[in-house]
């Protein structure tokens, strides 16, 4: 009534041509990940430089303000001297 349990094989009826084929698609998916892991790295350091010059860029963007203001002020003051 019970078969006996015999341990997994291959089968003689499998080409050796897609033995090869499916080793070389797992090497190439291989290489795919690791490439893509290396653009990931480079796109997170680069985000991570970018969001630097974010909170520069707002510290200049405030500083050009004042500078504005003071230019405002001088033109004025320069106006008002004028005869």
């Amino acid at each position: 009534m019970t078969e006996p349990k015999e341990s997994w094989h291959l089968d003689k009826k499998v080409p050796i041509a897609l033995i090869g084929a499916l080793m070389f698609q797992t090497a190439a998916f291989g290489v795919w990940m690791g490439s893509l892991q290396e653009r990931v790295n480079m796109v997170e350091a680069w985000q991570g430089k970018n969001d630097r010059l974010d909170t520069r860029l707002s510290v200049v963007e405030s500083q050009l303000g004042n500078v504005q203001a003071i230019l405002l002020r001088i033109e004025n003051k320069i106006d008002r001297s004028q005869p």
